[in-house]
Parts: C-alpha cells; structure tokens; sequence
C-alpha cells in the first residue's frame, strides 16, 4: 500500500512517530506478520516480523450444555 503525502507531512514525520492503524477479519490459526517501510528518496528500508494465533472460540455444538425447548399457553376465562 502506497501513502501520498504532502511535502509538510513529510516534513512532519521526521519529528513524531509515525501511526497507521487498520484491520483485518482472520480466522482462527497460526499467522506470521511482516511489515515494510521504504523510503522513497533513499531506498532504505525498515521490517518487523512476528508471528501470532487467533484461537479458535468457537464451541462445538456438543459442548453446549442442553437447554429445554417448551411452549406454554395461557389460557383467559
């Protein structure tokens, strides 16, 4: 993903940390994640790589405790 900024913004950034803030829906599993920042000018880059799990949490159906389904009717006089 490429940012365009102004030539302040630029000017900016060289004094106060940089903050980019997103999301994503993943299913439950094993990830890794690797970030890139490059700078245009220079061509010098910068990485941060972790890896993370989203467990799964999600109950099985037989896991759930049974409840009892009734109906009732009042009847009026």
């Amino acid at each position: 993903m490429n940012i365009k900024l102004s030539d302040a913004t630029a000017a900016e950034l060289a004094h106060r940390p940089i903050e980019y803030d997103t999301g994503f829906t993943l299913l439950p599993g094993k990830y890794m994640i690797k970030f890139l920042a490059r700078d245009d000018e220079t061509g010098r880059i910068g990485t941060y790589e972790t890896t993370f799990t989203i467990p799964n949490s999600i109950r099985r159906r037989s896991e759930f405790p049974s409840v009892p389904w009734c109906s009732a009717a009042n009847a009026s006089s």
